[in-house]
């Protein structure tokens, strides 16, 4: 699940987009974020990993059990020396730490502890119940403790990890699962345990996917929504499950009794955005901005009791862009950057700079989104199962909530006296990063241009009619005013109508472009003059001249940061 609830296993979200709801918008920013990386950050039940934007991939928290997730548990650690890292998902629980992460190859890769490792990859298997929740039992050689590659395919394009089982897109539609499997979470049919990827049936239409402890809910590109597995609290929102005498004393009824094997679709409504599953619940936005919930009470419905077996409103905004379950709270992300919080806070979770009262964890709670701090430029943000992560769009990390495993990855001891021993923090804290291509903030840094992609390419003489700053996506890339970019970026932009070319100079570099030609020309003062080679060319769109964004920009040296909320950051 971590992109979105871990333990709850919370997290962020698949990095998911809050797009107009179209398939065809929302697989072509897929395609064009598994080619690039970006600042991501996926929180675990106790620990938190992050992918840069120069592409390597660090990782914290868990104590010294799992010091294999990073050099120094109690601060980020670099795994390994690659930087080609494109997204990583976190999940597993309190006693579990399990990583999936894609390369911009396409490649697979995971690795976890405690747990073990089949012909296929990753091999989870539930013992069942106990006082401490789920636990997985050894089956095969152990777990490798660095990144092994998920069987030889490169054609990976999102991946989800939950409780003990994963969930992976690939770039043709399908969707594929492994792991444990006795909530029927695999969506193959059965309830036996897979050690490697099986296919959810032969749909090839698939958009998202997100895991959750022991159920899968996810996005067809008809914008309708599914989800299968573990429905013990109704989570799977299909008008089943929620029986009170399930959770009675002594009951008889066994946890299994509503659980769904294969996908089902959740009502009849075609117009999801995304969807986040977390333990006992889930919740998914809508196209118009409207963010739903089902499942156990309390976070996943605000101020509402009982069980929700069906989606219910949550509130009458429309602006949500992205949320994230833990095990008692949530965070949330609105189209314009502003970032909200609820649930339980006795770790100081929520962000909201208000202490836990000790032996009172919840009388400082919030029963509806409470918004964190004043900043509108909150970017990704990623619930654990007791602390929370998030990213700004200048890239700068910040975390807080519970320490007690290091998770928070401020450098803090989580446990022993002096200065240095915090259990927690109640409000957002910056952790340090060394630098990445100009990712972490600085004193007097560059402006900010902020861009909000919109729509298909059948929808540009709309979006192009008023604003002159709205790029859209087209084969997987994104186009942009030249004129709007270039000025911004203080480039000089001349047009030959005559000749059809484009002549953009900043500085010492002069670009070249010929309208409908695949190909740009650079020269720069004491460097050869070469020629770049573009997907899609310049071209013009109602009077204006638009050209791929993240060409032009690094050609004039600027950095490209994309955020979760739908919005795109130039930074100079």
């Amino acid at each position: 699940m971590r992109k979105a609830g871990l333990s709850f296993l919370a997290v962020i979200c698949l990095i998911l987009w809050a797009c107009a709801g179209s398939g065809t918008a929302a697989a072509g920013m897929q395609a064009e974020r598994a080619r690039s990386a970006k600042p991501q950050v996926s929180s675990g039940g106790a620990f938190t990993a992050a992918v840069r934007a120069d592409g390597t991939l660090w990782t914290w928290g868990y104590d010294q059990r799992a010091a294999q997730f990073g050099i120094n548990t109690f601060r980020p650690g670099q795994v390994g020396s690659d930087t080609n890292w494109s997204t990583v998902s976190a999940g597993g629980n309190q006693g579990s730490a399990v990583i999936a992460a894609l390369k911009k190859d396409g490649t697979l890769w995971t690795w976890s502890w405690p747990a073990h490792w089949g012909p296929g990859g990753l091999e989870m298997h539930l013992r069942g119940w106990t006082p401490r929740g789920l636990e997985m039992h050894p089956r095969g050689p152990i777990a490798p403790m660095v990144p092994a590659q998920v069987g030889k395919d490169r054609d990976w394009a999102d991946v989800s990890v939950g409780g003990a089982h994963i969930a992976a897109l690939k770039r043709d539609g399908t969707l594929w699962t492994w792991g444990a499997n006795g909530h029927g979470q695999l969506g193959a049919g059965t309830t036996a345990p897979r050690n490697a990827p099986v296919q959810v049936g032969k749909d090839r239409d698939w958009v998202s996917v997100s895991a959750g402890t022991a159920h899968t809910a996810a996005l067809k590109r008809d914008g309708t929504l599914w989800t299968w597995g573990w429905n013990m609290s109704g989570q799977l929102g299909i008008g089943t499950g929620g029986d009170p005498r399930a959770f009675a004393s002594g009951t008889r009824i066994p946890p299994t009794y509503a659980d769904e094997h294969m996908p089902v679709q959740v009502g009849k409504d075609r117009d999801w955005a995304a969807v986040f599953a977390g333990s006992w619940r889930t919740v998914a936005i809508k196209t118009d901005g409207t963010l739903w919930a089902w499942g156990m009470h309390g976070i996943a419905a605000p101020g509402v009791c009982g069980i929700q077996v069906r989606p219910l409103r949550l509130s009458r905004d429309t602006d949500w862009a992205s949320v994230s379950l833990g095990k008692d709270h949530a965070a949330a992300l609105k189209k314009d950057g502003t970032l909200w919080t609820w649930g339980d806070n006795g770790s100081g979770q929520l962000g909201i700079g208000i202490d836990p009262v000790p032996g009172r964890p919840n009388t400082t709670g919030r029963g509806l989104p409470a918004q964190v701090g004043t900043d509108r430029d909150w970017a990704v943000v990623s619930v654990g199962t007791h602390h929370t992560a998030a990213l700004k769009a200048d890239g700068t990390l910040w975390t807080w909530g519970s320490n007690y495993h290091g998770q928070l990855g401020d450098g803090t001891l989580p446990d022993g006296d002096g200065a240095r021993y915090f259990p927690f923090r109640n409000a957002p804290t910056a952790v340090s990063l060394a630098p990445d291509n100009g990712a972490e903030s600085r004193p007097g840094a560059p402006k900010m241009v902020r861009l909000y992609p919109r729509g298909r390419t059948n929808d540009v003489p709309a979006i192009l009619g008023g604003e002159s700053s709205v790029p859209f996506i087209e084969k997987g890339r994104t186009l942009v005013p030249l004129r709007f970019l270039g000025e911004q970026l203080g480039a000089v932009v001349r047009f030959d109508s005559a000749k059809k070319e484009v002549t953009i100079t900043k500085g010492t570099v002069t670009i070249q472009l010929r309208l409908g030609e695949k190909a740009a020309h650079i020269s720069q003062e004491g460097a050869v003059p070469r020629t770049v080679a573009l997907d899609v060319p310049a071209r013009a769109v109602r009077g204006r001249t638009v050209v791929p964004l993240r060409f032009m920009s690094e050609a004039l040296g600027a950095a490209v940061i994309r955020t979760d909320v739908g919005a795109i950051f130039v930074r100079q």
